[in-house]
């Protein structure tokens, strides 16, 4: 959560080193590719990366998540495609959350399951409750070992539903109010302690107990990144150019006649 509260507030500290916001981070040392707003194009950059994986022999499993609308534009139909092709093992999480933007399901596909769009590429795909945690757990363990395992791409959808707009400006007036009462009663935390409740798990002072550490550990975590510094005004040209030969600090003198780089 540290790391998460510095990226947010632009801080030193943060996977950006304060650079951009919320939504656009990664950490590569940490095997955490930072996604862009178009999220269909991961499938292809993810295929990449299983790629570099088999090409190094480094048993890596690829993985990325798109959304019902990132399964309509073509983008996400290239990739599959070429990880297909090229018997690559992404694991590639299609969350269906109904809603694409204002647009729903029912107008981009006739299709009641959206992992159906596999079988055009010849490839697997599993279709599971997005609000159940441990169905969630079970599949995707079972579709990481099998990309492990180098057995090609594999399509995973969860059905689930997005509680609150596209972004903060968006307040989702065009999502029907009964269908939001509808999976509000499904949240996947509550149906979590629900059940961990009836098994005998946890009981109800246990449950409360990790919710309170919880937000002290939050509160702690939001508390040092509010004191965490800005960014350093130079630091600004730093990042641009990646490294170049010993010598060339931040690839300088590669930007020479001739546009060479």
């Amino acid at each position: 959560m540290l790391e998460i509260f510095l990226q947010y507030l632009q801080r030193e500290g943060g996977p950006c080193k304060g650079r951009d916001t919320s939504l656009h981070f990664g950490r590569i040392d940490r095997g955490i590719v930072a996604p862009i707003s178009h999220l269909g194009a991961l499938v292809a950059v993810l295929s990449g990366v299983a790629l570099a994986g088999r090409m190094r022999k480094i048993p890596i499993v690829a993985m990325t998540y798109v959304g019902d609308g990132a399964s309509s534009t073509g983008d996400f139909h290239e990739g599959m495609g070429f990880a297909s092709v090229k018997r690559l093992s992404p694991v590639i999480i299609l969350k269906n959350n109904r809603w694409a933007y204002s647009t729903p399901v029912s107008r981009q596909s006739l299709l009641d399951d959206l992992a159906e769009k596999a079988r055009a590429y010849g490839i697997p795909r599993a279709v599971v409750d997005g609000n159940d945690v441990l169905a969630v757990r079970e599949a995707a363990s079972r579709a990481t070992e099998r990309a492990r395992l180098g057995k090609g791409p594999i399509l995973l959808e969860c059905k689930t539903m997005r509680m609150k707009g596209h972004s903060e400006h968006d307040d989702a007036w065009y999502v029907p109010r009964t269908e939001l009462e509808f999976w509000q009663r499904r949240d996947p935390i509550l149906l979590l302690e629900r059940r961990l409740r009836m098994e005998g798990i946890a009981s109800e002072t246990g449950l409360r107990k990790i919710e309170e550490r919880c937000r002290a550990e939050i509160e702690l975590d939001l508390e040092t990144a509010l004191a965490a510094p800005f960014p350093r005004p130079e630091s600004c040209l730093e990042d641009v150019y990646a490294p170049g030969p010993e010598g060339h600090e931040h690839g300088k003198e590669w930007m020479t006649s001739g546009g060479r780089g």
